[in-house]
Protein backbone atom coordinates (compact mmCIF):
# COMPACT_ATOMS: atom_id res chain seq x y z
CA UNK A 1 0.00 0.00 0.00
CA UNK A 2 1.32 3.31 -1.07
CA UNK A 3 1.71 5.68 1.50
CA UNK A 4 -0.57 9.16 1.41
CA UNK A 5 0.56 12.31 2.40
CA UNK A 6 3.54 13.18 4.59
CA UNK A 7 5.02 11.23 7.28
CA UNK A 8 5.90 12.90 10.71
CA UNK A 9 9.57 13.57 9.08
CA UNK A 10 8.53 15.03 6.48
CA UNK A 11 6.39 17.00 8.06
CA UNK A 12 8.21 18.11 10.79
CA UNK A 13 10.87 19.08 7.78
CA UNK A 14 8.08 20.77 6.13
CA UNK A 15 6.60 22.48 9.21
CA UNK A 16 10.56 23.91 10.43
CA UNK A 17 12.08 24.54 7.31
CA UNK A 18 9.24 24.74 4.36
CA UNK A 19 10.39 22.88 2.04
CA UNK A 20 10.21 19.05 1.02
CA UNK A 21 13.39 17.32 -0.60
CA UNK A 22 11.19 14.89 -3.10
CA UNK A 23 14.32 12.19 -4.20
CA UNK A 24 13.73 10.70 -7.84
CA UNK A 25 10.50 12.82 -7.91
CA UNK A 26 11.64 13.56 -12.06
CA UNK A 27 13.61 11.30 -14.03
CA UNK A 28 17.43 12.39 -14.04
CA UNK A 29 17.13 13.19 -18.14
CA UNK A 30 14.20 15.84 -17.29
CA UNK A 31 16.01 17.60 -14.31
CA UNK A 32 19.12 17.63 -16.55
CA UNK A 33 16.71 19.53 -19.46
CA UNK A 34 14.95 21.91 -16.43
CA UNK A 35 18.64 22.86 -14.91
CA UNK A 36 19.93 23.58 -18.47
CA UNK A 37 17.26 26.09 -18.78
CA UNK A 38 17.93 27.44 -15.36
CA UNK A 39 21.24 28.11 -15.78
CA UNK A 40 20.06 29.85 -19.13
CA UNK A 41 17.77 32.22 -17.63
CA UNK A 42 20.33 32.65 -14.69
CA UNK A 43 23.15 33.46 -17.84
CA UNK A 44 20.43 36.20 -19.73
CA UNK A 45 19.56 37.43 -16.24
CA UNK A 46 23.33 38.26 -15.70
CA UNK A 47 24.35 39.54 -19.03
CA UNK A 48 21.18 42.31 -18.70
CA UNK A 49 23.61 43.79 -15.90
CA UNK A 50 26.55 42.28 -15.17
CA UNK A 51 27.84 44.43 -12.49
CA UNK A 52 24.67 44.27 -10.24
CA UNK A 53 24.26 40.11 -10.77
CA UNK A 54 27.80 39.02 -10.90
CA UNK A 55 28.13 38.34 -7.84
CA UNK A 56 26.23 35.30 -7.53
CA UNK A 57 23.05 36.24 -5.85
CA UNK A 58 19.87 36.15 -7.86
CA UNK A 59 16.04 37.10 -7.01
CA UNK A 60 14.89 36.05 -10.75
CA UNK A 61 11.10 38.26 -10.54
CA UNK A 62 8.38 36.34 -12.75
CA UNK A 63 10.96 33.34 -13.78
CA UNK A 64 8.32 32.06 -15.94
CA UNK A 65 7.77 35.00 -18.00
CA UNK A 66 11.81 34.49 -19.09
CA UNK A 67 11.32 31.35 -20.63
CA UNK A 68 8.84 28.35 -21.62
CA UNK A 69 11.50 25.62 -20.45
CA UNK A 70 10.07 25.39 -16.73
CA UNK A 71 6.71 25.23 -17.53
CA UNK A 72 6.02 21.54 -17.62
CA UNK A 73 7.81 21.31 -14.30
CA UNK A 74 4.76 23.92 -12.81
CA UNK A 75 2.15 20.80 -13.54
CA UNK A 76 4.59 18.15 -12.92
CA UNK A 77 2.57 15.10 -13.14
CA UNK A 78 5.03 13.08 -10.34
CA UNK A 79 6.06 9.75 -10.79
Amino acid sequence: MVEKGLGDLMRQHWDEKGYLVLKQAIPREETAAYLDEADRVFETYTKSDPARYSRGAYTILRTLERTFGLDSLMDHPGP
